[in-house]
């Protein structure tokens, strides 16, 4: 992944390789159609590399390299779902994860049984709610009224799924958890004025990141991983290699 964030094509496959299912995975749960995911699927990988090309004394990528491949995955298969028919999604239960990274080293992999474990203990209705915010990319108002619910009880339903998300194991105070899942929920709930969520995404390739937000961004995405990896075509490779190749010297 460092020689990925230095421009390394090599280093590239090997970012490829290792996170590919999981950027797949969550154009497949958004999107429900496997063409138009890998498609998405190569966008992201080529944008990583274009990110690592124009960056110039900024935070290394690595730091938060699966986040931002997250943040990506989500941005571009909702562009496209946007762009096009929308799709039926599949089910929850054909979600469920049942495969592992091919790196057991992976952080996604203790974030993923995480996941699995918020999202099994809560509600019906709270998982819903985070299918909808997160998957299909709907904001409060129109939660409620798919939910049959006002705004604040959406906000906190989302706010009460987050919160297990948010937690790092050590005794953190209560009103820190409640307001990290509460900036998260806006966040995800496209509730946030648009210099404060600029100013939160900003915070992946910071000199000096915030350790909040990166945490707001981390509880949010952490919802993808609730996602089956699946393999890509060669295909997709194969068009990230072209895309990324140097241009031939004149």
């Amino acid at each position: 992944m460092v020689c990925a964030a230095r421009g390394d094509r090599k280093g590239l496959r090997q970012v490829y390789d290792r996170y590919a299912p999981v950027v797949l995975g969550v154009a497949q749960r958004i999107l429900g159609d496997h063409a138009r995911s890998e498609k998405v699927c190569a966008e992201v990988f080529i944008d990583i590399w274009e990110s690592t090309q124009q960056s110039s004394g900024n935070r290394p990528l690595t730091d938060v390299l699966p986040l931002l491949l997250l943040q990506l995955s989500r941005a571009h298969a909702l562009a496209a779902l946007h762009r096009g028919q929308p799709q039926r999604m599949v089910s929850m239960d054909d979600t469920q994860m049942s495969m592992k990274l091919a790196s057991s080293s992976s952080r996604m992999g203790p974030a993923r049984a995480k996941v699995r474990t918020t999202m099994a203990d809560l509600t019906g209705r709270q998982r819903s709610m985070l299918q909808l915010a997160y998957f299909e990319g709907l904001d409060t108002t129109q939660i409620s009224q798919r939910a049959s619910l006002t705004v604040d009880e959406v906000l906190d339903q989302i706010v009460d799924a987050l919160r297990p998300l948010v937690t790092t194991g050590d005794d953190e105070e209560s009103v820190v958890v409640t307001r990290l899942a509460h900036k998260a929920a806006r966040y995800l709930l496209q509730d946030l004025e648009p210099a404060a969520r600029t100013a939160l995404e900003a915070n992946l390739t910071a000199d000096s990141p915030e350790i909040e937000a990166i945490r707001v961004l981390d509880t949010t995405h952490a919802v993808a991983l609730y996602t089956l990896p699946i393999g890509p075509s060669m295909a997709v490779w194969e068009l990230i290699d072209k895309r990324t190749k140097p241009a031939a010297a004149n």
